[in-house]
């Protein structure tokens, strides 16, 4: 069985979730941006839900949210799964 992971590019829900994390953590996007190595225009595309980040920086930030708030988070803490689907391999 493969199982795979969907995540709503425009699920402004989730993206509320990048920002409220951003903030607990006393960030500013373009602090938040610079520690990650991205533009701040591309977090502010992610807090709005217009854009979605590749898994790496997705990675990036949840290492980077880590290390600000003292505590690990995760990458599904911040963006939860919204729909999971399971097929067999080669369908």
């Amino acid at each position: 069985m493969l199982m795979i992971r969907t995540i709503p590019i425009g699920g402004k829900n989730n993206m509320v979730k990048l920002r409220q994390h951003r903030e607990a953590a006393g960030l500013t996007q373009e602090t938040l941006a610079r520690k990650i190595g991205v533009t701040t225009r591309a977090l502010v595309w992610w807090e709005s839900g217009k854009r979605l980040p590749r898994i790496d920086t997705c990675q990036a930030i949840a290492a980077a949210l880590s290390k600000a708030l003292g505590r690990p988070v995760s990458i599904e803490e911040i963006w939860p799964p919204t729909e999971t689907t399971t097929r067999a391999a080669g369908e």
